[in-house]
């Protein structure tokens, strides 16, 4: 007896069922491995604060600067973490720093004392750090060019803030990673991040 094979219509059927499956769970996958990029990233931005916290025993309590007599913050942190490939996040190609420091809040050829700080577990010292291309748009919706930057412009950096916006970024599924002066890191979105000003008690890039 001859077994029924296919039809052609049975075989289009099947194609487009696969088509759709496929359509639906692609986004799906593409947001799970950016969730595991997230995840490494925000390893490597807290494992750069802890760094930055030894620095800042070593230095009489003085919080790591981003710049100071030639120096970036990225070479001052050389001795505590011998690795450059924690500047770069997984989600960045790109030899280039993808974190900023806070650049002019917490220090740029100068330095600030720990005791200064009104809230370290409420104020980022790095963050992940992009050139906004669309720098008057909603936060939420910024989009990064090119490689990166070691220090992040926040709002109360002006003019800077608008003439050279390296700035946070939504760069993992709308969300930024960051890491706090008390060695924390935490995703957060970009209202939390940017909408307060300066002196708010809900502002986190100042320091009083």
């Amino acid at each position: 007896m001859r077994s029924r094979g296919f039809t052609l219509i049975e075989l289009l059927v099947v194609i487009a069922i696969i088509a759709i499956l496929a359509a639906i769970l692609f986004p799906v996958f593409a947001r799970a491995r950016e969730k595991a990029r997230q995840t490494s990233c925000l390893n490597n931005i807290k494992q750069l604060a802890t760094a930055a916290m030894m620095y800042s025993q070593d230095y009489d309590e003085k919080v790591l600067p981003s710049y100071l007599f030639g120096y970036w913050w990225t070479s001052m942190l050389q001795p505590y973490i011998k690795n450059t490939n924690i500047y770069i996040c997984p989600s960045k190609d790109s030899s280039s720093p993808s974190y900023g420091h806070n650049h002019c809040n917490l220090g740029y050829n100068s330095t600030v004392s720990m005791a200064s700080v009104d809230k370290p577990a409420e104020t980022v010292i790095f963050n992940d750090n992009g050139f906004v291309t669309n720098p008057t748009a909603d936060p939420k919706t910024w989009t990064e060019s090119g490689g990166g930057a070691p220090y992040t412009r926040w709002p109360n950096n002006t003019p800077y803030w608008d003439t050279d916006p390296w700035r946070p970024v939504p760069r993992h599924n709308g969300m930024c990673n960051c890491a706090f002066l008390d060695g924390h890191g935490k995703a957060m979105t970009m209202d939390v991040l940017v909408r307060p000003t300066a002196g708010a008690a809900d502002c986190l890039y100042d320091i009083y």
